[in-house]
This record gives structure tokens, C-alpha cells and sequence, in this order.
């Protein structure tokens, strides 16, 4: 039987959720790493810690990225693989008027400019293109045998987010992997065994990952 300060990553079993009378509450151990800790109704509890694995992909290497990132701090590797013609542009005119007028005559295929994106000590400019844009927000065309469901989803494809939206968000999501805001979720359940998931970024969601780490709902913030 494990214990919480030993962070054994169960994945081999099935969650096993006990009656709520079957085990006394889960005795709650704060550690250095602990961010936040959550109770959950049989006894269980969740622990949200920093994961210091260092070996985090870098979010710019998701084939799912919508947005091109150029870095221009020298002290820092570049992101993405620029585009010859916008960066021939940029260089001449930087962040005036003319860029934009660049982009708006000669370059229908830029949904959305970003000429000063920031995270952390990296910053640059950035652009939305449409072909990758149209390629994210749409599902693949459905094969022989699709369900009916899988070719409205292709006709009628939802878009929640715009290309400015989708472009704050992976500059976002990379200030997080360089400040290192990666966290793990440790669950004990309530006959002390854990199972843990990690390499999960940003701050905001902690408590629904809490939640999903077990059928029992939260009853109580500990930490």
C-alpha cells in the first residue's frame, strides 16, 4: 500500500470508490509542493503539486498550435519557423503603419497580426494563419462508415473561440511551461492508497481536475 509522500503513479487499476462510511477521512499532509488540496466526500483527498519533471514538452511543438510565434530576444531560442516574406516585412517596417497596411493589401491569408506578444523573458511577433486556423477549427471530412453525428459535426463545424482568442491562449500556454506553472494531481483515496496525473499547465483549472480524479464529489477546499 502506497502513501501520499510516495507519489506512486497508478494507472495500471481501476479507480476503486468505497462506501463513505467504509474508511475514517483521509488525515490531510500539506508538503512544500502542495499548491492546493481538496476533500472529497468519502474521505478521499487530492493534492495539487508542482511537478518538477523538467523533460514538459515545449507547447510551440503541438501540432495543433493555430499560431506562429517569432522570438526576438536574443537570449532565447526561436519558436517557430518564420515565414520569409512577413519577416522581410517586419524588418522593414517594424510596428508601424506600414506593416499593417503590408498585411492588408499583400497578405488576405493573416487572420490575425500580433506585433508585440509576450511571455516571461520571450517576446516578438506573431501572426494567425488561415490555412492552419481553417485546419484546426474544423474536423477531418468523415470516412466510409461515419455515424450521422460525425458528418453534421463536419458540416456544421463549431467555432467558440476567434483567431485573436486562440492566439492569446498558446502565448499563454507557453508563459506557463517557461515560468513553470506544471502541476500534478496526487489523489489518496481513503484506504490510503494514491494514483497521480501530471504534466498539466496554468493555475485556473485545479479544481476540476480535483473532481476528476474521483467519482466522489468535493466537499471541502483544505488548502
Amino acid at each position: 500500500m502506497s502513501t501520499f509522500m510516495e507519489h506512486i503513479h497508478r494507472t495500471d487499476v481501476p479507480l476503486f470508490e468505497p462506501p463513505d462510511d467504509m474508511w475514517a477521512p483521509v488525515e490531510f499532509e500539506p508538503t512544500d509542493g502542495c499548491v492546493d488540496a481538496y476533500r472529497h466526500a468519502n474521505g478521499a483527498i487530492t493534492y495539487i503539486v508542482y511537478d518538477n519533471d523538467a523533460s514538459h514538452a515545449n507547447p510551440r511543438d503541438d501540432e495543433g498550435n493555430v499560431a506562429t510565434l517569432i522570438q526576438l530576444n536574443d537570449r532565447c531560442i526561436n519558436l517557430d519557423v518564420a515565414d520569409d516574406r512577413i519577416a522581410e516585412a517586419y524588418d522593414r517596417f517594424g510596428t508601424s503603419v506600414g506593416m499593417d497596411r503590408y498585411l492588408a493589401m499583400f497578405r488576405p491569408d493573416i487572420l490575425h497580426w500580433d506585433p508585440a506578444w509576450s511571455a516571461s523573458d520571450s517576446y516578438g511577433w506573431g501572426c494567425v494563419y488561415r490555412e492552419a486556423w481553417e485546419a484546426a477549427m474544423h474536423p477531418p471530412p468523415p470516412g466510409e462508415g461515419a455515424t450521422r453525428e460525425q458528418v453534421e459535426d463536419y458540416l456544421e463545424p463549431t467555432v467558440t473561440v476567434t483567431p485573436e482568442e486562440a492566439f492569446d491562449a498558446e502565448v499563454e500556454l507557453y508563459r506557463q511551461w517557461v515560468d513553470g506553472e506544471v502541476y500534478g494531481a496526487v489523489h489518496v483515496h481513503p484506504d490510503g492508497d494514491t494514483e497521480s496525473v501530471w504534466g498539466f499547465l496554468g493555475y485556473d483549472d485545479h479544481k476540476d481536475i480535483a473532481a476528476q480524479m474521483s467519482a466522489s464529489p468535493i466537499t471541502e477546499t483544505l488548502y
